[in-house]
């Protein structure tokens, strides 16, 4: 399964992603991903994921990929942390906290501007919060 990393603002592993999966630093599973819609873990929609950039739903980014491409960003750090092996928890299949049911719907007005600041937001305690 392929493995995407997501850095904080400061180049610390803030997350990482098993194909559509998302987890903390501690292997919990804590969301998904369907399409660029970003979803926490009892399927409330929080957020974007799209060229790389985890985006809260102000569109401030939360954290960044390997593959930042085409979108404004702030400045990303140089020195980046090494992502820790993988042990991952929770479910398998079906999505968290919802079985197979269809996600939440994205917020009225739907994608706010995409900012090119950092999140006032801790990306792991985003998702926790939510």
């Amino acid at each position: 399964m392929d493995r995407t990393v997501i850095w904080n603002k400061n180049g610390r592993v803030a997350v990482q992603v098993y194909g559509n999966r998302i987890f903390d630093s501690r292997g919990s599973e804590i969301g998904w991903i369907e399409g660029e819609h970003v979803y926490d873990k009892t399927g409330r929609h929080i957020g974007w994921f799209a060229g790389g950039l985890l985006r809260d739903s102000y569109g401030k980014v939360l954290g960044f990929s390997e593959q930042v491409t085409g979108q404004p960003h702030p400045p990303l750090p140089h020195e980046r942390e090494g992502a820790p092996p993988s042990s991952l928890q929770g479910s398998r299949q079906g999505k968290p906290g919802l079985g197979h049911s269809a996600p939440g719907r994205p917020l009225m007005g739907g994608k706010p501007p995409l900012g090119g600041s950092w999140s006032d937001f801790d990306a792991q305690e985003y998702f926790d919060r939510r």
